[in-house]
């Protein structure tokens, strides 16, 4: 796959980078960040479309530096989720980083549906600070809803980890 990405056909290329993105690896990092300079703007966009759908948090600083400075909107709503998505992955081996992550998520996240999602991954990242950034969103009659369900879902989850919370 990475020897038809370098042969210069532009639609092959931006067909490839998104799929490559999904199967991630050094190699095919190196190949996507080579491509999200490319003259050719179909190659950049699916070169961020490749990075956003990374199997692991392993770009997880070029996801956020895509969210804080991507002229593109559409570019930075795709970090997001993509940021979300990972850093939810990653709540069980660190929960404390993921749940951090998933906090600076919540504050860049400016439409409705990328504040739902990161609610929702907080579920798999059971630590004290999950839940009471659940439990301050309660008020916000736009994600009430789901605030609720992330709350007791973590209350559950944490009731024998974190009996005081």
């Amino acid at each position: 796959m990475l020897g038809k990405l370098r042969d210069g056909y532009t639609a092959r290329r931006v067909a490839l980078l998104p799929a490559l993105g999904r199967l991630g690896g050094e190699r095919a990092l190196r190949v996507v960040k080579e491509a999200k300079d490319d003259a050719d703007k179909s190659v950049r966009d699916a070169a961020v479309r490749a990075i956003c759908n990374w199997p692991d948090a392993t770009v997880a600083d070029d996801l956020f530096q895509l969210a804080r400075q991507a002229d593109q909107k559409s570019h930075r709503i795709w970090a997001l989720r993509g940021l979300a998505r990972v850093l939810g992955r990653q709540g069980k081996d660190n929960p404390q980083e993921a749940f951090e992550g998933l906090r600076d998520v919540m504050e860049l996240a400016t439409r409705l549906e990328e504040k739902e999602l990161v609610l929702s991954r907080l579920t798999a990242v059971r630590v004290p600070g999950s839940l009471e950034l659940a439990v301050s969103l309660l008020d916000d009659p736009d994600l009430r809803l789901e605030a609720i369900n992330v709350t007791v879902d973590l209350g559950e989850g944490m009731k024998a980890s974190h009996p005081k919370e």
